[in-house]
C-alpha cells in the first residue's frame, strides 16, 4: 500500500534528506519512521543477513553439541 506524503512530512524530509523523520500518530501516540525506500531496502538486506547468520549460528552450535555428544559415546 503507497500513501502519499502530508506538506509537513515532505518538509521535515527536506530538512533532513539523508535522515529519517520520526512521526507519530496522534490518535494512538505510536511512534513511526519515515525514510527513503533505497534506505529501507538495504536496512531490510542488512536485518535479512543478521537473520540468516544467526540462523547458521545456532546450527552451527546444535552440530558442534552433536559432534561432542558421538564422541562421547563412540571413544576411539
Amino acid at each position: 500500500m503507497t500513501i502519499e506524503l502530508t506538506d509537513d512530512q515532505r518538509q521535515a524530509l527536506d530538512a533532513q534528506p539523508d535522515e529519517p523523520v520520526q512521526v507519530v500518530d496522534p490518535r494512538t501516540q505510536q511512534e513511526y519512521v519515515l525514510l527513503r525506500a533505497d534506505l529501507y531496502a538495504r536496512l531490510k538486506g542488512f536485518l535479512g543477513e543478521e537473520q540468516e547468520n544467526a540462523q547458521q549460528k545456532t546450527w552451527l552450535e546444535a552440530a558442534t553439541k552433536a559432534r561432542r555428544a558421538w564422541v562421547q559415546d563412540n571413544p576411539y
